[in-house]
């Protein structure tokens, strides 16, 4: 670009700006990345934008810098997304175990087998610890959240098993 009636550090200032948003924009994904509550979508859009501004860019800096940036950034977006996808996996599994003992939970009746169902609810409660062992963490409240109805499913067979005992 020509700038008339300027010096060249004045000329060149615009350039450094640039390479100084397009760092800030790269350094911005990077904390993005390690937050819990990006989305896979967003993660693409930025890696597709900040792509096409790395490409060629029309600034004043350690390009090579920039574009290494990107690439890292690149790669990590893939294994947040990765990570992302095996977290909704998980949430997913758990939630089926929780199903099954809610089911259980409500089938009770006067000719329910107690020792069986007591079984399966035992079953259940060790499928849900060696998932919690052996897949990905998923976030505090969700896995809160179907402890609770798991809880919940158990309680009510609990109860429903001591009122028929007592009866």
């Amino acid at each position: 670009g020509q700038f008339p009636d300027v010096s060249k550090e004045e000329a060149l200032a615009l350039y450094a700006r640039r390479f100084l948003d397009l760092k800030a924009k790269l350094d911005l994904l990077a904390t993005r990345l390690a937050s819990p509550n990006i989305k896979a979508r967003e993660i693409d859009e930025s890696v597709k934008l900040l792509g096409e501004e790395t490409s060629e860019p029309a600034v004043v800096g350690d390009l090579a810098a920039l574009k290494t940036q990107y690439e890292e950034l690149k790669a990590a977006g893939e294994a947040k997304k990765t990570e992302i996808a095996e977290a909704r996996k998980a949430v997913a599994e758990r939630t089926a175990i929780v199903e099954k003992a809610e089911a259980l939970a409500a089938s009770l009746g006067d000719n329910t087998n107690w020792r069986s169902t007591a079984d399966k609810f035992r079953n259940l409660f060790d499928e849900w610890q060696n998932h919690q062992r052996t897949t990905v963490r998923i976030d505090k409240p969700e896995a809160e959240a179907l402890w609770k109805r798991f809880s919940v499913a158990r309680t009510t067979f609990n109860q429903a098993r001591r009122k028929w005992a007592q009866a």
